[in-house]
């Protein structure tokens, strides 16, 4: 196991930071170039910094008011496994694979786990959401 001293900790800690200020470049520098996100919400791994950056856009712009809140943060060498709180109102238009959600100014709150690797040089390779997106759909109102 290699000495991380906390910096991927510290990274993830960095990178909520910058999401809840609203800076998606701040929050993707966090990210190698090649890294990939998998998560319940994308059909297919997203691939690369730039692409990450684009989707936390994206979410800012349907939820501008989401606020991410470390429950938990755990750090292994250069994985680290963290519990986050996340809450916000959808207030624009959410991009999802089957086409734009239109507002619909309700609230979500939800917890997320998330697995993250990082690279020789502290950045993430790889990032692994885990959450029910079908109990945040029922927030929204958006399933039957």
């Amino acid at each position: 196991m290699r000495d991380t001293t906390n910096r991927c900790a510290e990274s993830v800690r960095a990178s909520v930071e910058a999401f809840n200020r609203g800076d998606a470049a701040g929050y993707s520098s966090h990210y190698a170039e090649d890294a990939k996100l998998i998560g319940p919400f994308f059909p297919e791994p997203l691939v690369g910094r730039d692409v990450i950056e684009q989707t936390t856009v994206s979410m800012s712009a349907a939820f501008p008011d989401m606020r991410w809140t470390i429950v938990s943060l755990l750090e292994d060498g250069g994985r680290v496994a963290c519990e986050l709180h996340i809450e916000g109102t959808h207030s624009g238009p959410l991009s999802t694979p089957d086409g734009d959600i239109p507002a619909t100014g309700r609230r979500v709150s939800f917890d997320l786990a998330e697995i993250l690797e990082f690279t020789d040089d502290d950045l993430v390779a790889e990032h692994r959401e885990y959450m029910d997106p079908g109990a945040m759909m029922a927030q929204l109102g958006l399933n039957g």
